[in-house]
């Protein structure tokens, strides 16, 4: 039950907002009483803890698949941007900035994870991709790393791109672009290009 309660809300709490979701309407279709509901979670802030550490878990153990999986670091980073991308592509902006102001705690967990996890990561193949001759040697990985790291939430913030002006994945297909071009080698970039065509030829078909 624990397990069904903490994804139910990390789903509704992605898609609505933290604040818009009430205990009761988490509650209520898992056919158990709000007074269930809290003998598993005290409140909404142990709730919305416990689901972004599971998500986070998600994402952490996703990179390292991909990293293993992958041929070489460009396809690696490649598929890393692509699951981030769909994944932020069904998140509510909101939630970011609800975090950041009325769950302090909560969100000094999310940046903590980012630096210390996913930032390390990216730095760890951006350090194999120089090794391959697919990314620029003068490169600092670090520097890089956070770079990529910010870029997403610049995307989900309103008065940079707000969504009525803006769409979503247009704008992470420019930034990304962008990004690879200004790392990659000769080399690194026939292999990004042949990922893009890839992409683009099974978006058609589908």
């Amino acid at each position: 039950m624990q397990d069904r309660i903490i994804e139910l809300a990390y789903d509704l709490f992605s898609r609505i907002g933290i604040r818009s979701v009430t205990m009761d309407e988490i509650a209520r279709p898992l056919g158990i009483s709000k007074k269930t509901l809290y003998q598993f979670f005290p409140n909404k802030e142990a709730l919305l803890t416990a689901a972004l550490d599971q998500e986070l878990k998600k994402q952490e153990l996703l990179i390292d698949e991909t990293i293993r999986e992958a041929d070489n670091a460009v396809e690696a980073f490649y598929n890393i941007s692509e699951y981030v991308r769909n994944m932020h592509s069904q998140t509510n902006p909101i939630v970011i900035f609800e975090m950041e102001r009325y769950y302090p705690k909560v969100f000094e967990h999310y940046l903590s994870f980012k630096k210390h996890c996913i930032s390390h990561s990216i730095a760890d193949f951006f350090r194999q991709g120089m090794k391959e001759g697919y990314f620029r040697e003068d490169l600092d990985p670090q520097i890089i790393a956070k770079l990529r790291m910010e870029q997403f939430e610049y995307i989900f913030k309103p008065d940079i791109f707000p969504r009525a002006e803006f769409e979503y994945n247009h704008v992470c297909d420019q930034l990304f672009d962008h990004f690879m071009h200004g790392i990659l080698t000769g080399q690194g970039r026939k292999i990004y290009q042949e990922l893009k065509n890839n992409t683009e030829n099974h978006n058609n078909k589908s």
